[in-house]
């Protein structure tokens, strides 16, 4: 069962321009240390419940909670302290490691159940990667042609900070 502490940074989630049903927009939880799962982007209903605000930095707990037969395995973010200084943050990140994303694979025949809601946006540096401008550090976890077909998170940093991983 997952149950890890991470440092993360809250940020505005740019894959869609459609607020939840209570009109709140989504967020995207950066790692910034420790391992966590790729399921990294919360509802902005979530996020406000929990407390989470756009721009600060928190120490969470993140905790497998179950599995959805249509979604797989859901995990729950829960804010444990507010980091609110660049030493918190240094002494904080130093303790918990390395930031490594897990790519948490969705069940076979996801495609078909989930449809997105709302406008998907493609990203500049998608669109950078499609043109062969931009290059990645590491490898995408998933090829795709265009934000349609964006089914589940792009990054994988398993061991991202290993130069023999670079290309």
């Amino acid at each position: 069962m997952w149950n890890e502490k991470v440092v993360v940074s809250v940020t505005k989630f740019s894959g869609t321009t459609t607020p939840d049903k209570n009109g709140e927009m989504s967020v995207m939880l950066q790692g910034i240390a420790g391992r966590m799962p790729n399921r990294n982007v919360l509802s902005g209903t979530v996020a406000s419940r929990a407390g989470f605000e756009v721009g600060k930095t928190y120490l969470v707990n993140v905790r497998e909670i179950g599995y959805d037969e249509d979604f797989g395995l859901q995990f729950n973010w829960i804010k444990v302290k507010e980091l609110e200084t660049g030493k918190d943050i240094a002494e904080t990140s130093h303790i918990i490691g390395l930031p490594t994303i897990v790519t948490i694979e969705r069940p076979e025949g996801f495609e078909k159940i989930y449809k997105r809601k709302g406008d998907a946006v493609e990203g500049n540096i998608t669109q950078r990667i499609k043109e062969g401008k931009f290059k990645p550090s590491y490898d995408r976890s998933v090829d795709h042609t265009d934000a349609a077909e964006i089914l589940e998170g792009t990054s994988k940093t398993d061991n991202a900070l290993n130069p023999s991983n670079r290309k």
